[in-house]
């Protein structure tokens, strides 16, 4: 199925070449791809499977870029600016049912984790349900009340105030953890360790962001490449002094964007 949602896209896009993208901690699809891949007709239309490191953020488009094809998306460009298409597995499995099963996007793959679910897992959801639905109606259960709940993963996720928050059709996760594993942190002095800047992914001074949306300067933010910036939590993740960085670009960005209004 997701092969032939490749070749929708490559019949509609004509790129010059299409790769699969699979991390090598998965080499048994990569095999598969691979093998899926030998007819004639699939390799005249040059589709081809790379392996990637495994490491976050990995997945992002334009890490992907560079891992596969050595390329690196210029500062406020997107890929496309350099002739980059970047398609996720459930992006391309959707493309699939719409053209072959007439089917429109009511239903997605979610992974639902956490220490408060019995039976955590991968589960075929229905868009629109809310969270409580969808854990009873699966063979899940709560067996620990969360103490949070957040929706799209532990580093990019975002919390929501009950389980009656619905899933949509950027749903990708749902996380739900006891009081043991939400804890709040106090946020303590910059250090100028730099840890921040080691970790970001696109290169980007987080720990200057934070200074300059502390002391409301919002006409650099532009100049700082803020909105570069894909909230990979990498950066709060680093800090010793655990500073919610990437809460300080969401501000940053915010005011950026009413500030172009």
């Amino acid at each position: 199925e997701i092969l032939k949602g490749i070749e929708i896209i490559v019949k509609i896009l004509r790129p010059d070449e299409t790769y699969i993208a699979v991390e090598d901690n998965k080499k048994a699809a990569f095999f598969a791809f691979q093998k899926l891949l030998e007819g004639s007709a699939r390799k005249a239309a040059r589709i081809r499977v790379a392996l990637v490191k495994t490491k976050y953020p990995q997945g992002g488009e334009k890490q992907l870029i560079k891992a596969i094809a050595g390329r690196e998306v210029p500062p406020g460009k997107l890929p496309l600016d350099i002739g980059f298409l970047v398609q996720n597995a459930g992006t391309v499995h959707a493309v699939y049912e719409a053209v072959y099963l007439d089917k429109p996007l009511i239903e997605r793959i979610v992974t639902f984790s956490g220490d408060c679910l019995e039976s955590p897992g991968n589960y075929l959801v229905r868009v629109g349900a809310t969270i409580r639905e969808t854990i009873e109606r699966s063979s899940m259960s709560i067996r620990k009340e969360p103490a949070k709940v957040i929706v799209g993963g532990p580093m990019m996720g975002f919390a929501q105030p009950d389980l009656e928050s619905p899933v949509l059709k950027c749903t990708s996760g749902v996380l739900l953890l006891s009081e043991k594993y939400a804890g709040d942190f106090e946020e303590g002095q910059c250090i100028r360790c730099a840890k921040c800047v080691d970790v970001c992914p696109v290169n980007l001074e987080p720990t200057e962001i934070m200074r300059n949306v502390k002391k409301g300067n919002w006409d650099k933010m532009e100049g700082l490449w803020i909105s570069d910036c894909m909230e990979c939590g990498a950066c709060s993740y680093a800090c010793p002094a655990r500073i919610p960085l990437v809460q300080y670009i969401k501000v940053g960005k915010n005011a950026l964007r009413q500030n172009k209004k």
